[in-house]
Parts: C-alpha cells; sequence; structure tokens
C-alpha cells in the first residue's frame, strides 16, 4: 500500500497473485498433468493436489526470496469514497512473511496504526464498489460443512467459519478478479468461465496454483503484457466446458467420499452403543400400579435431526454432530418447520445403499396415520394414559414386522 507524494488522499494497493504461469511450461508434462485433474481435490483422507507439492512451494511467496508475480494496482480516492482506476502488469515482489488468519483477525481486533486503519477503509471502500458494479456476494451459512477430515481413525467435521479477516481477503481478491475481467474484456481476449455455469466463480485467477482454469487466467493475461498471442476465443472456450466437467466430477467425488465416511462414523456409533443397550426394539412387557398392563420397548441408539427442506414427497435431514444430510419419504401429514429438531429411533442402518430404517420419536407438530400387514399406528396424544404420543413414520418403517409400541 502507498500514499506518498501531493495526493495523499490517493491510495494506491498492490494485490499479488504469484506467476505460476513461469514454471509451468504452457502444453509440457506437468502442465498436461494438471489440466488432466483441473483443480486440487480436497478428500476426506488427504488433498488431490493439481500441481507436486515440491513446485508449489517453489512459486509460493516466501521471506527468503523475491517471487515473480501478476500484480493488480487498485488506486483508491478515501476523500470520495470511491475507486479511481486500476492497473494490470507483471511484477516481481520482494521477500514477504506469510501470515495467517489468525494473526490477521487479531490485528483486526486490536485496531492498529493509522496506516492500518487506512488499509481497512479502502477495503469499506472496495466492498461497496463491488456491491454496485458486480452485485452482492451471497453468503455461506454458518453451519455449512467446510471441511471432513480423517486422520488416525478419527473423523472431524469442520464447520464453516467465516471471520472479519476472511471476508478482509475475500474484498481484496474479488477485486483482483473484477481488474482482470475487465483487462481481459479490453483486449478482446476470451477467458475459461461462463457466466451462469455452476462452476462459474466469483474470484477469477486468483488461485493459479490449485486451479487449472485460474492458471489458464493468468497464462492470457500474461500474454496480453508481453504483447504476444493469447490462445484463441473458441480454443479457450472449449478448454472451459471440458474444465466445467471435470469441476463437477471433482465436487461429486468429494461430496461421495464425505457421505461414505460420514454414514460409516454414523453406523460404527450405532453399533458401539447398541452393544451396550441391547437387541433391536426388544420388546418388554410390564404392570405398573397406575397405568396397569404396559408395553414398552428398550431404548436403541437414537440420532439427534434437524429438517433441512421440506418437499411434496420427501423431506431432507440433517444428523446432528456429523452434518449427514438425506432425504426420507414424507410422512402423511408432516406440519414441522425447517429447522425443527427430530429424534430418530434407529433399527437398522444398510451400509451399501446408505440408508437407515427407523422411527420418529418426538416429531414436533407432526402426526401421521398407516396401515399396513402388520400393525396400525395413529396418533393416539388424547387417549394415551401418558399423555405423550409416539407416532412411527412411514419414512422409517419397523423391521421384521414388529408390533410398535403404544407409548414410549
Amino acid at each position: 500500500m502507498d500514499n506518498q507524494g501531493d495526493q495523499q488522499h490517493l491510495v494506491h494497493v498492490f494485490i499479488h497473485i504469484a506467476d505460476v504461469d513461469s514454471s509451468v511450461r504452457s502444453s509440457g508434462v506437468i502442465d498436461q498433468l494438471a489440466f488432466s485433474r483441473g483443480e486440487s481435490v480436497y478428500l476426506p483422507s488427504r488433498p488431490l493436489h493439481m500441481l507436486p507439492p515440491s513446485l508449489m512451494d517453489s512459486v509460493s511467496f516466501n521471506d527468503q526470496m523475491c517471487g515473480e508475480a501478476v500484480t493488480v494496482e487498485v488506486v483508491f480516492d478515501v476523500q470520495a469514497g470511491a475507486v479511481r482506476e486500476t492497473h494490470v502488469c507483471a511484477s516481481v515482489v520482494s521477500p514477504a512473511a506469510k501470515m495467517d488468519f489468525t494473526w490477521l483477525n487479531i490485528q483486526l481486533a486490536e485496531g492498529g496504526s493509522e496506516r492500518w486503519q487506512l488499509f481497512l477503509r479502502c477495503a469499506q471502500i472496495g466492498s461497496e464498489h463491488l456491491e454496485s458494479v458486480v452485485g452482492k456476494r451471497p453468503r455461506r451459512s454458518p453451519g455449512e460443512i467446510a471441511h471432513v477430515k480423517t486422520k488416525g481413525g478419527n473423523v472431524r467435521v469442520l464447520p464453516f467459519t467465516e471471520t472479519e479477516g476472511h471476508q478482509l481477503m475475500d474484498t481484496f481478491l474479488r477485486l483482483a478478479s473484477h481488474a482482470f475481467r475487465q483487462f481481459a474484456a479490453h483486449h478482446g481476449v476470451a477467458l475459461p468461465e461462463r457466466k451462469g455455469a455452476q462452476s462459474f466463480a466469483l474470484r477469477c485467477g486468483t488461485a493459479p496454483l490449485r486451479r487449472y482454469t485460474d492458471l489458464l487466467v493468468q497464462r492470457q493475461l500474461k500474454r496480453i503484457i508481453s504483447g504476444g498471442q493469447p490462445i484463441s476465443n473458441s480454443k479457450v472456450w472449449k478448454l472451459g466446458l471440458e474444465l466445467e466437467k471435470k469441476h463437477h466430477t471433482a465436487r461429486s467425488e468429494i461430496a461421495n467420499q464425505r457421505k461414505n465416511l460420514l454414514f460409516d462414523q454414523l453406523s460404527g456409533q450405532l453399533r458401539r452403543r447398541s452393544e451396550v443397550l441391547g437387541r433391536i426394539l426388544e420388546r418388554v412387557e410390564g404392570e405398573s400400579r397406575e397405568w396397569g398392563h404396559l408395553n414398552s420397548y428398550i431404548q436403541y441408539p437414537t440420532i439427534q435431526a434437524e429438517v433441512k427442506w421440506i418437499g411434496r414427497k420427501k423431506i431432507g435431514i440433517i444428523v446432528e454432530g456429523l452434518g449427514l444430510e438425506m432425504s426420507v419419504p414424507k410422512p402423511t401429514e408432516f406440519y414441522s418447520p425447517v429447522g425443527a429438531k427430530l429424534e430418530l429411533h434407529v433399527t437398522s442402518v444398510d451400509l451399501n445403499r446408505q440408508t437407515i430404517a427407523g422411527e420418529i420419536l418426538n416429531p414436533p407438530y407432526i402426526t401421521a396415520s398407516t396401515t399396513s400387514a402388520t400393525s396400525t399406528v395413529e396418533d393416539n396424544h388424547h387417549d394415551n394414559p401418558m399423555g405423550t404420543s409416539w407416532t412411527p413414520s412411514p419414512s422409517f418403517p419397523i423391521r421384521e414386522g414388529k408390533e410398535a409400541p403404544s407409548a414410549p
């Protein structure tokens, strides 16, 4: 950041993106490998990097040596609260120490120096500028899963958290992305992205180490800067479509591996708990001095879930603690809102089909009535002397035709 000279109300912020293209020769062996992978894929067990880790380390910025970069210069007018202009160029960056979001958030909390406050003012101006030219950025929900990792037999589910530091970095990287798009459009050069596609990213050209699309963007920008011949528009669009397919494949593989891992973890938890609690739905009959003869069942493992969405024929639930999503048939009558908590009495787990059979124990605002060859279940809230209702849902059939208990 620079605001020296007579016009101190103008602040120049430089955003440097490591020059990966200089180390990955076009059509070379590493380039072909990177294209075949499309992007780095962060699986629960381990990451599959687009580029060899040693090459990633060599081109990344560090505190030992200078590094080549593609740089965006953004000129802020802090008095007028506006972005005046942007420039894209090639540069060499001095050795720089790495920082993490923990350090960054501490600086934000402490307030920092006058120069630091000026930097934050530029971020505010940049955010307002982006909202006016490209629209408001959609935010991920706080409970959304960011990573599922496994290490030493343990599974860790890490929820998504967006701190003030994340928002700050995102603002400047989006400013760089917008400048890259404008720069390419001004010179009539195509970029490998298609607005409206599922793989379209809000940030463009800012992650060439892990996304081949961004490496290709960087390659096009550098050829404009150096006066070289950019890749033809038709070829770039064709490459972009292929990269879209690779992106969808990668997202699908991550989702499948996450689900497999989480379901296996859930099954293991239920199996261990059932070994302590007894056989599935073992019926126990007893006498009560107050209520007379009662039927009951020993408690088999239950799982807590939350209603995620409600469709015409199915409802989506999320298993609490694991974030495992699944859809189940909708009960006959369903009055529970999205976000309601459910308790599921599990009777079986099918690892191959990844399905859970069981009963809804305490569905808020839910009643269900179903008749089958083995049982008839109705809402008996008013007739139950215990004042409670246990209404099994058709979504979770009782296994082996066992009779449902009249009360929990």
